[in-house]
């Protein structure tokens, strides 16, 4: 064993000169005080050792005793080996734990004994300073073990076996000591992790920087875990304030916080609503990710211990995000995490997909809430206080802004801020932000990938490229107005009327190539959305009750997008029930049933077109908002399609008689757009004038595609 001067002496001259030391605030000077305790056990434990190894007999830690006293001892047993001896504990003061103190809350918050906290800060001294890895070296005979084993830890803090037996205790798998994570036991490539009393003992660094004043969030939950901020303008109605707080932040017989299912409102609402609850029973927020939390599974048993550690710590709940995503074959990463929620010790929430339970909690104590949407209201008085904060002299209108886009409490201040990033980007000449600089960043946030399920298109054509009889176009008016109002409506009392099917639909339905894509395209556009067109080739699928699961996807992924859903043919996928002769049956009827349901929740707008109404299913006909027939235009509307078929920069014979092309071909718009395209082509191999000659040979063509020979 090598001399023990240096190492003594400087290690006591860093631990006990304090007349250089920064100052440190009351709470650490506290922790401070403790640690001195566990410093002087520590050199007490030293000096022990160092005196069995000056005895000759260090190598044996203290097992080896003299011949006479083993002669004595087996005249005269004492019944227990002399290492275990009825030596009594030195006692070494300990100063008085102060509740209101960091480390008070810590004992107080994980219910810990004396003992336990004399462990932990033990097992914490060389984040106090490094150089107690170096002496925890020397005394374990072993430069390169530079964290304390079990056994030096018992041996410092107690010199009776009982005590020793009874510190073990605190190390169990149960105790919070190690349940929490508040000491790990072991390392990996710990050479000594077969023998457990020669296991090291640590702490995680965010631990001691906790007790330094210093709160965040460690380095294993950066990915999945965020701090949830709320603003102050986010006040929800009391009743649903209310019932969050009751369910969520009182406990169970005052032992243990329920976990708490939300549904109802969409997710953003919902979030913003546990938030406010949250911040009215004085905690903060944690949401967490699921599927990245529990992405890696090989350390996901301290990612969650710690999870709720941070927690405990910083006096916040948990808001469980995106649960139905997490995948199949998870099922025991779960049970970790329902295993930690039923302490009951942090109060935790989730979102219900679909409102139903997460089967991997049912073994919980649960509660179950509906939220209510957050009024628009709420949310225009919330946009105009971040826009106001950046540009006092706006113009925008924030009540339409809000009734195109359902922004989430929580990313408002976001929004503004990326919105005036644009702004300074614009050469327009207009000072501060504008409403297409909100619209930009909002419609960009929206976006969501839909694979192969659904295509986006960003609608470019308006009123003016669709012309319509003026008793259509008025339907579509009043389509907007409801889309532009409903928000405001169903404030104003519509909601508690209705009880359900908030949602806004219409079926088009027609010939084809009589306006129906194109009048889809005109409502997104006017409404500020893109256009996500259904994939029907890819949502219907064979195998029972997948078509089901594709079209909640859609749904899923359509209500954060804001789009307006169109289903083009939707008679292929919501054509009438059948009477059930097998499961494909009556998968089938499931499907139409799911659909409606959908329809009535979704928050945007949905489009179904089809050629025949009487192919849809007639609930349909019943529960959609609007059903707009697109009928065979007249002469009269076909000359005005003849007349803006082409663009301004292609040249136009004169012999072209607009009227008589009206009466000779009952086309409809598409058939006239086809062969305006057909007939400029023509003439753009002949020299670039579009004739009456090209015109009439492309429309004889379209003749022929359907079968038809042209009127003469």
């Amino acid at each position: 064993m090598p001399s023990s001067e240096a190492v003594v002496g400087g290690h006591e001259g860093a631990v006990h000169d304090l007349s250089n030391a920064p100052s440190i605030d009351h709470d650490f000077a506290a922790t401070m005080r403790r640690v001195g305790s566990i410093d002087l056990m520590l050199q007490r434990q030293l000096r022990i050792q160092q005196r069995r190894f000056d005895a000759g007999v260090y190598g044996m830690l203290g097992l080896v005793i003299s011949t006479e006293e083993v002669e004595a001892l087996l005249q005269e047993p004492v019944g227990f080996p002399t290492w275990a001896s009825q030596t009594k504990d030195c006692m070494i003061a300990r100063p008085a734990f102060e509740p209101r103190t960091r480390l008070g809350r810590i004992r107080s918050a994980f219910s810990l004994s004396d003992d336990e906290i004399d462990i932990l800060l033990f097992a914490m001294l060389p984040h106090f300073d490094a150089r107690y890895g170096t002496l925890f070296g020397f005394m374990q005979d072993d430069v390169k073990r530079r964290l304390p084993a079990i056994d030096l830890v018992l041996n410092a803090l107690s010199e009776s076996f009982e005590g020793k037996l009874a510190l073990e205790a605190a190390l169990l798998p149960s105790a919070p000591l190690v349940r929490y994570g508040l000491v790990r036991i072991g390392r990996p490539g710990d050479e000594h992790a077969g023998q457990w009393n020669q296991s090291s003992l640590s702490t995680d660094v965010d631990l001691f920087h906790h007790l330094a004043g210093q709160f965040y969030l460690p380095a294993e939950l950066a990915a999945g875990v965020k701090r949830l901020t709320t603003r102050a303008e986010a006040l929800f109605s009391v009743r649903d304030e209310k019932e969050i707080v009751a369910a969520g932040f009182v406990t169970h017989d005052g032992r243990a916080f329920p976990l708490v299912g939300i549904g109802g409102a969409d997710e953003g609402d919902r979030i913003s609503a546990h938030a406010v609850a949250a911040e009215h029973s004085g905690y903060s927020v944690l949401t967490v990710d699921l599927p990245r939390l529990l992405s890696d599974r090989s350390s996901l048993q301290h990612r969650v211990a710690g999870l709720f550690r941070t927690a405990i710590l910083q006096h916040s709940c948990l808001m469980l995000t995106r649960i139905e995503e997490t995948g199949e074959g998870i099922e025991d990463s779960l049970a970790i995490l329902a295993d930690y929620i039923g302490d009951g010790r942090v109060p935790t929430a989730y979102l219900l997909a679909s409102d139903r339970p997460a089967a991997a909690f049912r073994a919980c104590l649960q509660q179950f809430v509906a939220v209510s949407p957050c009024p628009a209201s709420v949310r225009s008085a919330a946009l105009e206080a971040a826009i106001s904060n950046i540009d006092p002299n706006h113009d925008i209108d924030v009540v339409a802004v809000i009734a195109r886009f359902a922004v989430p409490l929580d990313e408002i201040d976001s929004v503004v801020r990326e919105a005036q990033l644009v702004s300074q980007r614009r050469d327009d000449g207009h000072q501060g932000l504008a409403t297409e600089d909100l619209v930009h960043v909002l419609k960009y946030r929206a976006r969501q990938d839909f694979g192969p399920l659904a295509n986006r298109r960003t609608p470019s054509r308006s009123r003016q490229d669709l012309l319509l009889p003026a008793a259509l176009g008025e339907q579509l008016d009043e389509i907007v107005s409801a889309m532009t109002n409903r928000q405001t409506v169903l404030d104003a009392g519509f909601r508690s009327k209705l009880g359900y099917g908030f949602g806004v639909s219409a079926l088009f339905h027609g010939a084809s190539g009589a306006g129906k894509t194109l009048a889809a395209e005109v409502l997104a556009n006017e409404l500020g959305v893109d256009l996500i067109q259904v994939n029907l080739a890819n949502i219907m699928d064979k195998y029972v009750g997948e078509t089901e699961k594709n079209l909640a996807r859609i749904f899923d992924i359509a209500t954060l997008d804001n789009g307006l859903l169109f289903f083009d043919e939707a008679d292929a996928l919501f054509g009438k029930r059948t009477e059930v002769k097998d499961a494909h049956d009556r998968h089938a009827n499931i499907e139409v049933s799911y659909l409606l349901q959908r329809l009535e929740s979704y928050p945007g707008l949905v489009i179904l077109a089809s050629n025949n109404r009487g192919h849809l299913d007639h609930a349909f006909t019943r529960r959609l908002t609007f059903m707009i027939r697109f009928q065979q235009p007249d002469a009269e509307l076909r000359e005005a399609l003849w007349r803006s078929a082409w663009p301004a920069q292609v040249k136009l014979a004169e012999d072209i008689d607009y009227g008589a092309l009206a009466e000779r071909y009952e086309f409809t718009g598409g058939n006239i757009r086809n062969v305006a395209l057909l007939a400029t082509w023509l003439a753009y191999a002949e020299g670039g004038t579009v004739c009456l000659r090209n015109v009439t040979r492309a429309a004889e063509r379209e003749m022929a595609k359907a079968g038809h020979l042209a009127m003469r």
